[in-house]
């Protein structure tokens, strides 16, 4: 019994110190490659001027799988966005598969967690730069990706299209996104919220401090490809029933800003495929078709007499890529009533 207890202890010292020893030796010796591999990344996939501060590797935070982050990570335009900072990170951690770092397969990512970002896009007439000299790099330092999560908090994003006149802002976002996203099909938990969303087309207002909030496990299964400058897509996706209001809060806001107080009940279900091949060069798109159903709807407000009752509509839309010309909307079933009166 004493010389089996001491087999186990040493077996358990042994272990202690080998994860000692391996949270010491990997940062040490893969730190700085890895680091190269992700800013060769970077610098490969956008036509700007990426910088950091700090960088760290840690094999303790994520154990077992090692943990890497970029901190104070700062994105700068070229040529017309020179002086615009397209990106900024406090801080961007990536989780990688352990055993991927010792291959010779590329690194395998398999969790992203990024903590204060704010992105700005801007669209400008601009030529197309950079492209033949970024497929070596990036062919040369592959980074593949087997997600099982992503993660944002408190992130700001702003869009503006100086050409369109359109500009959107969002504020306070946290994203939570789990699940195999490897997979051919896969159940998504997501958790979404943000506290102020705003949306402006041609000086109108749709959304002006919206708040935003979703959270849902969604089924989705298909899959999208690459093996050129075309992308390939055979995706499905659907929502199971869902609160009919929830579908009004879609309104644009300057259309909704008479109707305070407005209640409303009822269900209504999405669902829907994208198919085809995505090609810029060919103005190709792929083929989409969408189905509606809303259920039992109920709209009131107190400047409306009576209330909108047995709100039932089934609808499809179908798009053929292509030929949009083609594109067909079907809406078999449109029923209200008001006051007892159908319409």
């Amino acid at each position: 019994m004493k010389k089996t207890l001491k087999v186990i202890i040493v077996i358990i010292a042994s272990l202690l110190v080998f994860i000692i020893a391996s949270a010491l030796i990997v940062p040490f010796v893969f730190k700085e490659k890895i680091k190269e591999k992700v800013v060769a990344v970077i610098n490969s996939n956008v036509y700007a001027d990426v910088s950091f501060g700090d960088y760290k590797l840690s094999l303790i935070k994520a154990f077992p799988k090692i943990k890497f982050t970029l901190y104070d990570l700062s994105i700068t335009g070229r040529g017309q966005f020179e002086t615009d900072t397209l990106a900024a990170v406090k801080s961007f951690g990536l989780v990688f598969n352990t055993l991927s770092v010792f291959g010779d397969k590329g690194y395998e990512i398999n969790s992203i967690v990024i903590d204060h970002p704010l992105l700005n896009a801007i669209v400008k007439e601009s030529p197309e730069v950079g492209v033949e000299d970024t497929v070596a790099t990036a062919q040369a330092t592959s980074l593949r990706m087997q997600l099982r999560k992503f993660v944002l908090n408190d992130g700001r994003m702003t869009y503006s299209d100086r050409e369109t006149g359109m500009d959107a802002a969002v504020s306070d976002l946290d994203l939570s996104l789990s699940g195999n996203m490897a997979g051919m099909r896969t159940v998504l938990d997501l958790d979404l919220g943000a506290e102020g969303v705003d949306f402006i087309m041609d000086k109108t207002s749709y959304l002006t401090h919206a708040s935003v909030g979703l959270r849902a496990a969604i089924d989705l299964s298909g899959t999208a490809a690459m093996p050129g400058d075309d992308i390939l897509l055979d995706m499905g996706f659907s929502t199971p029933q869902t609160s009919f209001k929830s579908l009004l809060s879609m309104v644009p806001a300057i259309y909704m800003k008479d109707f305070g107080g407005l209640n409303a009940s009822g269900t209504f279900s999405l669902d829907g495929s994208v198919r085809g091949i995505y090609s810029a060069a060919d103005s190709l798109m792929p083929d989409i078709a969408a189905r509606l159903n809303v259920s039992d709807g109920m709209i009131s407000y107190p400047d409306l007499p009576e209330r909108l009752t047995a709100i039932n509509i089934t609808g499809e839309v179908r798009s053929g890529g292509a030929d949009l010309d083609k594109t067909t909307v079907d809406i078999s079933t449109f029923h209200f009533e008001l006051a007892g009166s159908p319409f």
